[in-house]
């Protein structure tokens, strides 16, 4: 496979070819890779002139991995960062302010008299009954529009501030770097 050092391509093999590494960040000593040093440096980590990083486009444990993305800017995009900034985060936990706003209504019945109430709220409302005539309890009953409201407190907040799956959708490749081949010569 004829190639630049240094030349990442995306590769649907569950392996790196002869001459080729996974970019996952693993450090490699810059005495033994001589020429992918000269053109990687140090830009993706290691120390200088004893070791450097190799690019990682590996998935994060246990989290998502990276996706490409170019540098620079251009007349009306975002700015990107430099090239080798790794950018954005795992997961993303929405704060109030950023839920647009809205309410829970919630509908029940106002009448006491024992109807079909049931336990379970599957296509009913909130109601109230007696059991055995005896004692209240609240529990469900079936849509009567003649004895439905709205009550006026709205339910409290619900949730924990836990993240939320927020990615595209993907197919797993492996990206690879060369680490022979053509040494490629600046214009």
């Amino acid at each position: 496979m004829d190639s630049y050092i240094g030349e990442i391509r995306i590769l649907p093999y569950t392996y790196p070819p002869m001459y080729w590494a996974y970019c996952n960040g693993a450090q490699l000593s810059a005495l033994q890779n001589q020429a992918l040093y000269s053109i990687l440096g140090n830009l993706y980590g290691g120390t200088p002139n004893s070791t450097f990083n190799l690019p990682n486009m590996a998935p994060a444990s246990p989290g998502p991995g990276s996706a490409p993305i170019g540098s620079g800017t251009g007349t009306g995009l975002t700015p990107r960062p430099q090239q080798a900034a790794s950018v954005g985060s795992a997961s993303v936990t929405l704060t109030v302010q950023q839920i647009p706003p809205h309410n829970h209504i919630v509908s029940a019945q106002t009448t006491t008299v024992l109807t079909d109430f049931v336990d379970d709220p599957t296509n009913n409302y909130l109601g109230h009954g007696e059991k055995s005539g005896t004692s209240s309890f609240f529990t469900y009953a079936p849509v009567d529009a003649a004895h439905m409201t709205t009550l006026k407190n709205p339910l409290g907040v619900t949730g924990v501030g836990h993240g939320h799956e927020n990615r595209q959708p993907f197919l797993p490749m492996n990206f690879c770097i060369s680490m022979e081949g053509e040494y490629p010569v600046r214009p």
